[in-house]
Order: C-alpha cells, then structure tokens, then sequence
C-alpha cells in the first residue's frame, strides 16, 4: 500500500505520533480516491466542465477542505483560472499541495486552517468556492 502514498509522505520515517496518524489516515483517503469509491473522479470531471462552460473568465478559486489538490489540479487544468486559494486543517497534506499546483500559472496561496472559520474571515471576493466531497466533514449547524 506504501506505494499509493506520495513519496513524500512515505520517505519520512518520522517516529512523531501526528506524522504517523497522517501517514495511516493519507492512505485510506488516497485508496479512496485513486480506486474511485466515493467517484470522485466523476465530480472533479463535472467541476472541470462548469469551469470551463459556465464559470466567468477568469477566474478566481477557492478550494475548500483542499488535501493535496491534486484533484482540484486536474480539474483546473486547461481552465482561464486567475488565482488559486487552498484552505486545510492539515499541514503535511497542504504541503503536498504546494508542489501539486506549481504547475498553474497564477498566483497560490494555501492556508492551514479550518475553512469554516476562515470563510467567516475572509473579506476577499471570489468566483468559484469548491468544498470538493468534504460537505460531510461538517456538523448539521455549520
């Protein structure tokens, strides 16, 4: 299994507790995802497609709960995006982000923290917010 982890993640044989957590969780959600159980490939695809079709150009976007963005990446990709801001709890999973989107060709910034009490501070407009398949990390109130 250690090969569906980003070697990264799988080179550091950090003996801290949270980095270990990490790893263990990482695997499961990247099982998840590369083996297409929750579809995401299929809603990223759809993302790709309103960006594309509907989205107003360019545009700015902000990733919501965005984990390594590698998805939100492939959806991004071949789109008329003008700025690119992650939010996350998670900072080895943000750092992973960061060499994900290298590739685009606009301005990153990636934020460690959670996304709605970054949404109630963030006074900067935006085009398109994208929680991705996060929604269920949310308690009913949220």
């Amino acid at each position: 299994m250690d090969d569906v982890l980003p070697r990264t993640i799988t080179g550091n044989n950090s003996s801290e507790p949270s980095q270990s957590i990490f790893q263990q969780e990482w695997q499961i959600y990247r099982t998840l995802v590369d083996e297409n159980y929750l579809f995401h490939r299929e809603a990223y695809e759809c993302l790709h497609q309103i960006l594309i079709d509907d989205a107003v150009q360019p545009f700015r976007f902000l990733d919501l709960a965005c984990g390594d963005a590698t998805a939100s990446m492939a959806a991004l990709s071949g789109t008329r995006i003008s700025q690119y801001h992650g939010i996350d709890t998670s900072q080895p999973a943000l750092d992973l982000a960061k060499a994900s989107l290298i590739a685009l060709d606009c301005p990153v910034s990636l934020e460690l923290d959670d996304f709605v009490r970054a949404l109630r501070e963030r006074p900067e407009a935006t085009d398109v917010v994208w929680i991705g398949l996060s929604l269920h990390h949310l308690r009913s109130s949220e």
